[in-house]
């Protein structure tokens, strides 16, 4: 910069010179997002939504050669900053992962909101505006559970809402006999313990019985240590007709209290009952004795039977060609599929559950499970369903029996 002066009558002063540099400088401006923000190609607007099961975090600051001090924090809720300036790089970039994110917290990052805060300062005394990148982290794969719709919805075969239920398992054969696990899921209601157990085959296929009049084939074995202090009630075993097709147990010293419990293994041997292996023939205890005792803690008179309820487990619904519907529970919002045999054969949004119908199903032995994806692209798995579906009329192992030969049976009996 150049000066001169002149006074009033003319005289003019030697030029004056200034030489030096003006340098102008902005406050700077913090840019961030998430690098990933997750979720599923088939909800619109899910990649930008804020919510991710990856909180690693990028971004920039303006003026990188002037600044001298960034600060950032983490909290859910907001309780201070900490200096971070050794996180920034030359060209005023930085990346923050999960493990930065922990070290600034001082714990694991648990799923649920957070908000990124930050501020940069420079070498000119100025402040940036306060940088805010809400997210919500999420890296917990939704539950998915798959279950059988029996086709009669009334029938006692649906657990509902009973005390105990049932569930005989998938059939295990060595050579002629067929095993199948008996288990029970007691809920105790009311402070009651189970003092009792039956268990009725009679609804079981006739080829195995003589149709209805001799139960010889079937055996039970009691599960040990469980069963330990129980006893098998004479006269109540399977053999020949008449009311031989119930086993029963009681209680000499220990109830047990709610909880769910292998009871033992029900087992029949095929080839004393003339059926060849493999051969479409089912077994059940869906049936009218098959029941537990229950009697409140100390007051043995209060002793009664309750009606039992049956999960379908590992059976065949019917024949192959009917309709079978399956029912997948998950997370709501979740993009459930269900695969059969590793096919997928349907899919659907849960909003609590979403029910697939199965028309096509041929004779032979099926897997059956689901997945289900929730907005965050996280993906949970269900475990596998094996369903038995036959060619021939009369259903198959661990199936119900045709509806014609299903009974009632009355809710329960009362004894002083």
């Amino acid at each position: 910069m150049s000066l001169q002066a002149v006074d009033r009558v003319g005289n003019v002063s030697p030029v004056f010179e200034v030489m030096f540099s003006l340098e102008v400088s902005l406050p700077p401006v913090i840019e961030a997002a998430l690098v990933n923000d997750t979720g599923r190609a088939d909800l619109p607007g899910s990649p930008s939504d804020g919510i991710t099961q990856d909180p690693t975090i990028a971004g920039s600051i303006s003026e990188a050669g002037n600044i001298t001090a960034v600060r950032a924090s983490i909290d859910r809720d907001f309780a201070g900053i900490t200096d971070v300036t050794d996180r920034l790089n030359v060209d005023g970039s930085f990346t923050f992962d999960r493990a930065f994110f922990e070290s600034l917290l001082g714990s694991p990052m648990e799923d649920g909101d957070y908000t990124l805060r930050m501020e940069a300062g420079n070498a000119f005394d100025q402040t940036s505006d306060l940088f805010e990148l809400p997210f919500t982290l999420d890296s917990t794969p939704p539950v998915v559970t798959v279950t059988l719709i029996l086709p009669d919805s009334d029938d006692p075969g649906n657990p509902g809402d009973a005390a105990a239920v049932y569930t005989l398992g998938a059939a295990a054969i060595s050579g002629t006999v067929a095993g199948f696990e008996v288990s029970l899921d007691f809920s105790a209601e009311g402070g009651n313990e189970l003092v009792f157990f039956g268990l009725d085959v009679s609804s079981s296929d006739p080829l195995l019985t003589a149709s209805g009049n001799d139960f010889s084939a079937f055996s039970f074995t009691p599960a040990l240590p469980l069963l330990q202090d129980w006893r098998r009630i004479p006269g109540a075993d399977f053999g020949p007709a008449p009311f031989l097709s119930v086993v029963e147990f009681e209680t000499a010293s220990a109830p047990l209290t709610a909880g769910n419990y292998v009871l033992g293994t029900l087992t029949v041997d095929l080839g004393a009952a003339g059926v060849s292996v493999g051969a479409p023939v089912f077994v059940s205890i869906e049936a009218f004795d098959s029941v537990i005792g229950v009697e409140l803690p100390g007051q043995p008179a209060t002793f009664e039977f309750v009606e039992v309820g049956f999960d379908p487990g590992a059976r065949g619904l019917g024949l192959a060609g009917e309709t079978l519907t399956v029912r997948v529970e998950s997370e709501a919002g979740s993009l459930a599929r269900l695969l059969v045999d590793g096919q997928q054969t349907g899919a659907g949004v849960v909003s609590d559950a979403i029910e697939f119908t199965l028309n096509d199903l041929t004779a032979g032995t099926h897997r059956i499970m689901a997945t289900a994806e929730d907005s965050a692209g996280n993906a949970g798995v269900s475990d596998e369903l094996i369903v038995e579906v036959s060619a021939a009329p009369q259903g198959l192992a661990t199936g119900l029996p045709p509806p014609h030969q299903r009974r009632r049976r009355k809710i329960g009996r009362q004894f002083g």
